[in-house]
């Protein structure tokens, strides 16, 4: 989530980017997205069959410069006392977030880079940092230069916050609004007690062959950064999903769009709940 941002301002972990801060930003290199394709030459003809196509998130590519506030040797000594261990530490703590040590061994994982764009719309990118070279310090520098990448996850960005809806066991379809541009995944948590839950989101179903005991909440994510069911216990489910559930990639929402959303479930009590949540997802940054 993050630190309500302003119009050009970026952030990755806690540190923030743009204007108004210490780290000066320019506009990123926008790298295209790969495409996988499965295409075939027909034999013997002047013909190309055409096969699946599948995209691979491109490269940001940024160039940010760090501001150095550490006074230079003729200066009268009447600046704060502080001004150089800060000033000292302003590389260091944005390469220590670029380096990702929370996620960079682990198998899938990612970190959100967060932008409020200049509509003032405010979108996360979901991906690794990479490659990261800055200038040294001089005796009369005044800022440090950095090229730094990020690639992405995939070719969408999301919505800061998340959308929650939440449903009535055995109630009536409920209509909720998408917003965005480009189609969204989502997540349902399931809490318990409940048996045989089913959940119609759109024209995804999700069905889990599976009692949820009272405290225990399952999560069915299609988001691709946490992509799982699994309950608060730390249990994967994914082999009770039966029935008509899709694979978990193909569990989406469409764009700006009324979705009927319903659950049913078996056991349940005053406790048992069903919530979907979702982010809005947009093709541009």
């Amino acid at each position: 989530m993050s630190k309500n941002l302003v119009r050009g301002q970026w952030q990755i972990g806690d540190l923030v980017m743009g204007p108004g801060t210490q780290y000066e930003v320019m506009p990123p290199k926008i790298g295209s997205y790969n495409v996988q394709n499965q295409d075939t030459q027909i034999p013997l003809s002047d013909t190309m069959l055409f096969g699946q196509d599948t995209f691979q998130g491109g490269t940001l590519t940024f160039k940010i410069g760090v501001k150095d506030n550490a006074p230079v040797r003729y200066m009268p000594n009447t600046l704060p006392a502080d001004l150089v261990t800060k000033s000292s530490k302003l590389l260091g703590v944005l390469q220590g977030e670029w380096k990702a040590d929370e996620v960079k061994q682990q198998f899938g994982g990612a970190k959100a880079l967060i932008h409020c764009d200049r509509y003032g719309v405010t979108k996360q990118i979901w991906g690794r940092p990479r490659k990261f070279e800055y200038t040294p310090k001089t005796q009369t520098s005044q800022w440090r230069t950095v090229n730094a990448e990020f690639v992405r996850l995939d070719t969408l960005c999301h919505a800061d916050s998340e959308t929650l809806a939440s449903l009535t066991v055995g109630a009536d379809p409920v209509f909720y609004s998408t917003g965005g541009d480009a189609p969204a995944w989502f997540r349902v948590l399931l809490v318990g007690p409940q048996s045989h839950p089913i959940v119609n989101v759109g024209n995804n179903e999700i069905e889990l062959d599976l009692d949820i005991l009272a405290g225990v909440t399952v999560e069915v994510s299609s988001y691709p950064w946490m992509r799982r069911v699994v309950d608060s216990n730390g249990v994967n489910w994914r082999n009770k999903l039966i029935g008509a559930t899709k694979y978990l990639d193909q569990l989406r929402l469409p764009a700006a769009s009324p979705v009927a959303m319903s659950w049913s479930a078996s056991s349940t009590s005053s406790a048992s709940k069903c919530l979907v949540l979702w982010r809005d997802a947009y093709h541009t940054i």
